[in-house]
């Protein structure tokens, strides 16, 4: 419960000083929330982010998909979890104290998403992406956008509903 509020108070302050910027340079773009799976960052559109929580305990499905981690019991629902790594085609299961679940919410669809670590909330031109690779399938073709350079790395944009999609 601790975290939750500490990422609700982290991105309702972000929203105070995105409101409070007189005079200054704006940001223009697409909000987006920034984290890790393994050692790459990415970033998905906050709109679809309906809350960042602590891992709570996973409940495996039998004969679920190799992504799908299990289901989790969230406020009474039952919200099917993913591991981004094997989506984004990576070794392992997030785990450690920064590993969080995105829940993301496509159309009223809820699923969540286990990842290294949330960085930040960021502004991404989604005109000015750079492209990525087309060649082979995997998550490059499916899931990414494009990429957009955050100081000296470079984040990959993913699709809104890439990973929502995984658990219909």
């Amino acid at each position: 419960m601790e975290s939750r509020a500490l990422y609700k108070a982290m991105l309702d302050a972000r929203d105070l000083l995105d409101a409070g910027n007189t005079g200054k340079q704006v940001k223009t773009g697409e909000r987006c929330i920034a984290f890790r799976v393994g050692d790459e960052c990415y970033a998905i559109e906050l709109v679809v982010v309906k809350e960042v929580i602590t891992p709570p305990p996973i409940v495996p499905v039998p004969g679920a998909p190799p992504e799908v981690l299990g289901v989790i019991n969230l406020r009474g629902s039952v919200v099917t979890v993913i591991n981004s790594r094997r989506v984004l085609s990576l070794d392992g299961v997030p785990t450690g104290a920064q590993a969080r679940v995105l829940v993301l919410d496509e159309d009223g669809q809820e699923v969540g998403v286990l990842v290294d670590s949330v960085d930040d909330i960021l502004h991404v031109d989604v005109d000015a992406l750079d492209p990525v690779p087309a060649e082979g399938s995997g998550a490059t073709t499916t899931h990414v956008r494009g990429a957009v350079n955050i100081g000296e790395e470079i984040a990959f944009l993913l699709h809104r509903s890439g990973l929502t999609r995984l658990a219909a």
